[in-house]
């Protein structure tokens, strides 16, 4: 049995450390295999060019405002949503979590 995973990215602000973490990403070998769900607040219009310059069939992006809240409550719900998607829509058995600031 096959298990199904997830790679789930949430990003702000930081565009540079997230080209990189995203190049990361989609340049390891097999990353088709996973889906990869991107949480992006919106408010840099870098970090929206960076993600579709990588899309593919197993990637979704979510565009978040995170307007009103403090930067915890951004991250917890961002993580949140990602974790709901992962698991109760695309029915992973796996999910990595990462910053923007990670390299794979």
């Amino acid at each position: 049995m096959e298990l199904r995973g997830a790679i789930v990215i949430s990003t702000y602000s930081r565009a540079a450390l997230f080209e990189k973490c995203i190049k990361s990403i989609y340049g390891a070998s097999k990353n088709e295999n996973y889906q990869k769900i991107i949480i992006v607040q919106k408010g840099n219009l870098e970090i929206l060019k960076t993600v579709t310059q990588y899309i593919d069939q197993k990637t979704t992006i979510v565009n978040i405002d995170g307007k009103n809240k403090s930067a915890l409550e951004n991250i917890c719900f961002n993580y949140f949503l990602a974790l709901n998607l992962a698991f109760e829509v695309y029915q992973c058995d796996w999910v990595l979590e990462i910053e923007d600031d990670t390299v794979i």
